[in-house]
């Protein structure tokens, strides 16, 4: 079991097949007062102010803005540095190196689950 501060839970953010998955739901989990926001892409920095513009079309609010450009490793070292308590994601690359600290949420969307047989993609 981990120690967490409920008077400020931080929650880590994935953005494609995430939030632009469930705009409306992580719209709404942005806004708790009790939640530090963590946006953590696999996106490039050079996509910072389009994501900036697309997560204010999306109604998300945020604390950090975190580019990882596609390094598997580097989502879960920014959940290890600002002690991420919870993070949502939908890809296995990246959910396998998060650290055990940080509880994950696997967002279920078409790119990894298969409909047809009720399974998720291996």
């Amino acid at each position: 079991m981990y120690v967490i501060d409920m008077n400020k839970l931080k929650i880590g953010l994935d953005i494609d097949g995430t939030i632009t998955d469930y705009p409306a739901f992580f719209a709404i989990i942005s806004k708790i007062d009790q939640f530090e926001i963590h946006i953590i892409t696999g996106r490039g920095e050079d996509d910072r102010q389009s994501t900036i513009e697309e997560l204010a079309q999306y109604g998300v609010r945020y604390d950090y803005l975190h580019f990882v450009d596609v390094n598997w490793h580097g989502k879960g070292q920014i959940c290890k540095d600002y002690n991420i308590d919870f993070m949502f994601d939908d890809m296995d690359e990246y959910i396998n190196n998060i650290p055990v600290s940080t509880a994950v949420f696997k967002v279920r969307n078409e790119g990894n689950w298969n409909t047809l047989s009720n399974k998720w993609y291996e």
